[in-house]
C-alpha cells in the first residue's frame, strides 16, 4: 500500500500534467479553428476571384487567349499536411489526458483505499483507546481507596484495622478508664474539700460526749445513687443473659467507692459488653447489639464511664441514718442537737418545743444534756409543755406566760419559788392531784427506785 504522502505527490504531478495538456489542446483548437477560418476566407476569395476573371474576361473581349486576368494560388497540399499533423498532434493529447485521467482516477481509488485503511485504523485504535481507558478505569476502581470497602484498597485497609482492632480497642478501653479516673479523682478533691471545710464540726462531734451520747455525727461519703440501676436499661434483655442483672449489683459487690474497688467492676463490664450474651468466656461481638435499638453505644458508656451516678453526699446523721430516713422526732433532736452543741456561736437561741415527737426517756437522756451544754456559752429559750425539760432539766428560770381578755400575763423565777413551784406543777405536770397519780403508782414497784 502507497503511502498518503506518495499518493499526493502523484495526484500533484498528474493535475499538473492534466492542466498542461487542457492548455496544449486548447492552443492546437484555437490553431486549427483559426486556419478553418482562413481556409473558408480562402475559398471566399477563389470564388470572387472566379467571379472577377468572370468579369473581366466580357470586357476584355480578346477572345480569351492569355491567361486569365486574376489569378489566386492556394497552397492546399500544405494545408491539408498542416491539418494532418495538427489533428494527430491533437489526438496525441487527448489519448495522454486520458491516460492521465485513468492515472488520477486510480490515484484517487488509491487515495480513497488509503482513506479507509487509515480511516479503520483509526477506528481500531479508537477501540483500542476505549479499551485502554476502560481498563484503566476498572484498575482504578479495584484498586479504588480507602473509604470504598469493596476495592484493593479498601480492604487492604479493613484487613490492616481488623489486625490494629484488638490494639485500638485495648487503648480506647483505657482511656475511657483514664478519662473514668479523672472523673473520680476530681469527685475525690470535692469530697476532700467537703471534709476539710467541716473537718472543725467533724472533729468537735467526734470530741463531744453531749453529742455521742445523742448519735450524732458528720458524715462525708462518695455515694452510688439509685440512678445506677437505670444504665442497665439501655440493653437488649434478648442478648445478654445475666449481663443487667450484673450491672444492676454492682453497688452490692463493691466494698467502697474507691476507684481499685469500682475500676474492677467498670473493667468486668467492658469485658462483658464485648462478648455473646454478656459473658466474659462468650465470642467477641459488636458491643453495639448488644444494646437497644434506640440507644447508642456513645450514650450506653457515658452514661456508665461519666460517674454520674457517683455523687459526693455529706451531712449529719442520727444513730448511723441521714436525716430523710428519721423519724420526724429523730430530725427534730438531731438539728436541736446541732444548735445546742455543734453551732459553737454565743448569741441567744430559741427553741420552739424541741420535745415534740420524742419520748420522756430521750428527753432526760439526750436532749436536756444538750441544753446544759448551750447554756454554759450562750442564752437558750426553750417553749414546753414538758416537765422533763423545765423542771428535771433543771431551768435557771420559768417564765409563765397566760392570755386574759386578750392580755398577756408574765410570771418568771426559779422552780425553788413556791409561786413558780405551782403553776410548773399545774402547767407541766398536769396540777398536784395528777402528779400524786403517777407517783403513787410508780411507787407500787420498789424495784424501780
Amino acid at each position: 500500500m502507497q503511502r498518503s504522502e506518495e499518493i499526493e505527490t502523484s495526484r500533484s504531478e498528474l493535475t499538473t500534467r492534466r492542466s498542461a495538456n487542457e492548455q496544449q489542446q486548447a492552443k492546437s483548437r484555437q490553431r486549427l479553428g483559426g486556419m478553418e477560418a482562413i481556409a473558408h476566407r480562402a475559398e471566399a476569395i477563389q470564388a470572387d476571384v472566379a467571379t472577377l476573371n468572370s468579369e473581366a474576361e466580357a470586357l476584355l473581349d480578346d477572345g480569351g487567349t492569355g491567361s486569365p486576368y486574376l489569378q489566386l494560388t492556394v497552397n492546399a497540399g500544405r494545408y491539408q499536411t498542416w491539418l494532418t499533423k495538427e489533428e494527430e498532434s491533437l489526438a496525441a493529447l487527448k489519448r495522454e489526458r486520458d491516460q492521465v485521467d485513468q492515472d488520477l482516477e486510480v490515484q484517487e481509488k488509491a487515495r480513497r483505499e488509503n482513506a479507509d485503511a487509515l480511516a479503520a485504523a483509526d477506528s481500531a485504535r479508537e477501540r483500542a483507546r476505549q479499551r485502554v481507558l476502560q481498563s484503566e478505569e476498572r484498575v482504578t476502581a479495584l484498586v479504588g481507596d480507602e473509604d470504598d470497602e469493596e476495592s484493593h484498597a479498601g480492604l487492604s485497609s479493613l484487613l490492616r484495622r481488623i489486625d490494629e482492632a484488638p490494639t485500638k480497642m485495648s487503648e480506647l478501653r483505657d482511656e475511657i478508664m483514664l478519662c473514668s479516673r479523672r472523673v473520680h479523682e476530681a469527685l475525690e478533691a470535692q469530697l476532700h474539700a467537703v471534709e476539710s471545710l467541716y473537718a472543725p464540726a467533724s472533729t468537735f462531734i467526734a470530741q463531744s460526749d453531749v453529742v455521742k451520747n445523742a448519735g450524732l455525727e458528720f458524715n462525708a461519703e462518695l455515694r452510688i445513687l439509685p440512678a445506677w440501676r437505670s444504665v442497665a436499661a439501655g440493653l437488649d434483655g434478648r442478648k445478654n443473659g445475666e449481663f443487667s442483672d450484673w450491672l444492676i449489683e454492682l453497688p452490692q459487690r463493691v466494698e467502697d467507692t474507691s476507684w481499685d474497688q469500682l475500676a474492677t467492676q467498670l473493667r468486668e463490664a467492658f469485658d462483658r459488653l464485648e462478648h455473646e450474651r454478656g459473658e466474659a468466656g462468650g465470642e467477641y461481638r459488636n458491643p453495639a447489639t448488644a444494646l437497644r435499638n434506640n440507644t447508642t453505644i456513645d450514650d450506653f458508656l457515658m452514661s456508665r464511664f461519666d460517674l454520674s451516678w457517683l455523687e459526693v453526699r455529706f451531712g449529719l446523721t442520727g444513730d448511723g441514718l441521714p436525716l430523710s430516713q428519721l423519724s420526724p422526732g429523730q430530725r427534730g433532736l438531731v438539728l436541736a442537737l446541732f444548735y445546742l452543741v455543734v453551732d459553737r456561736r454565743t448569741t441567744p437561741l430559741l427553741l420552739d418545743q424541741p420535745e415534740e415527737n420524742l419520748d420522756n426517756e430521750t428527753i432526760t437522756s439526750k436532749l436536756v444534756p444538750a441544753i446544759h451544754e448551750a447554756a454554759g456559752r450562750r442564752q437558750t429559750i426553750v417553749v414546753t409543755h414538758n416537765a422533763n425539760l423545765a423542771v428535771v432539766g433543771d431551768a435557771d428560770q420559768i417564765v409563765h406566760c397566760q392570755m386574759n381578755d386578750r392580755r398577756f400575763t408574765v410570771n418568771s423565777g426559779s422552780i425553788a419559788e413556791l409561786d413558780v413551784a405551782k403553776f410548773a406543777l399545774n402547767v407541766l405536770e398536769g396540777t398536784k392531784p395528777a402528779f400524786d397519780n403517777r407517783r403513787h403508782k410508780y411507787e407500787a414497784f420498789p424495784e424501780l427506785s
